[in-house]
């Protein structure tokens, strides 16, 4: 596999400009070939981990003000609550919104690598697709895509800032202002701004796991249980939605209620596709439905799908 992929990106010489634009809507999959865990894997982790009184997870818990009791009681209600995510039993027990972001900060911090994002491993599509759009700097911005992803990650930008800057021997700055080009709006939040957006942003940086750096991270996450209509992000996905004449889901989970809050009926007739890696057959069925069957599926993760389905113009 690693061989097939460098053999692969020896034949792209030329890039292809995407000028028809194009929305990519990303799920937790998308980012699970860079170590993320998805929603269950993460149900998991935090359950296992909050049980141990003496867990450096809950020591930071403990550091950040909570009592054992409080924490002891937030672990309890999300295991039994059989919630799948930690996002969706959050919506329902607004009381532990804030023990439950920090937790969600805490559990997905120690994923930022960069140094993961450039080695090969099975389904990693960053490296594939940058490479597809083998533009000049100066015309980079110029790809008609833009990005709605549901994940707080910030991997996705943080890997094309580190390609750009060592592809063209660019400064941080003319980076950063060409991405800022491209939208890339996180509708449930972010684990903090990275530091090459903006001045007192954080690094991508798996040690920056307590005091200031652990809060500020789980201030930006942002859990759904109001009315959408108060969201901006939602609002910027609205917007790029509209101007979109297709979209494509990638490592997306067809959830209803996130389906809803993007207004998906509303978008219809437009070229929509999407991976369905791991969907078994009734829930493939029911993902079509809810696009009232105007969505083409393809049993591929998103490498996959990008090599075989997608169209680079």
């Amino acid at each position: 596999m690693i061989q097939l992929t460098k053999f692969l990106y020896s034949l792209i010489k030329i890039g292809i400009m995407i000028e028809t634009p194009t929305v990519f809507v990303l799920g937790a999959g998308a980012s699970i070939p860079y170590g993320y865990p998805s929603g269950d894997i993460l149900r998991k982790q935090i359950c296992s981990e909050l049980e141990n009184p003496s867990h450096p997870y809950t020591l930071e818990l403990i550091k950040q003000g909570f009592s054992q009791d409080e924490i002891s009681d937030f672990r309890e209600s999300f295991f039994y609550s059989a919630k799948l995510s930690i996002d969706a039993f959050l919506e329902y027990r607004t009381e532990f919104m804030e023990i439950g972001k920090l937790v969600i900060a805490r559990s997905l911090i120690p994923f930022e690598n960069t140094n993961s994002l450039f080695e090969d491993g099975a389904g990693k599509w960053y490296g594939y697709f940058y490479n597809r759009l083998n533009t000049s700097f100066d015309e980079f911005d110029k790809n008609e895509f833009s990005i709605i992803t549901f994940n707080y990650d910030r991997s996705f930008e943080q890997f094309l800032f580190t390609a750009l800057k060592h592809s063209y021997n660019k400064s941080s700055s003319d980076c950063a202002e060409k991405l800022e080009k491209i939208p890339i709006v996180h509708v449930h939040g972010i684990l903090n701004n990275l530091d090459w957006q903006y001045v007192g942003g954080r690094p991508y940086d798996r040690n920056t796991l307590s005091g200031r750096d652990l809060k500020d991270s789980a201030e930006g996450i942002k859990i759904i249980h109001e009315n959408i209509n108060d969201s901006k992000s939602f609002k910027d996905a609205h917007k790029l939605l509209d101007d979109s004449e297709k979209i494509y889901f990638f490592g997306f989970g067809y959830n209803k209620t996130n389906l809803e809050r993007l207004k998906i009926s509303d978008y219809l007739d437009r070229t929509i596709q999407g991976t369905s890696a791991g969907l078994l057959n009734a829930e493939s069925v029911y993902a079509r439905k809810l696009f009232d069957q105007k969505i083409t599926l393809f049993d591929y993760d998103t490498l996959g799908f990008l090599r075989t389905h997608f169209d680079f113009e």
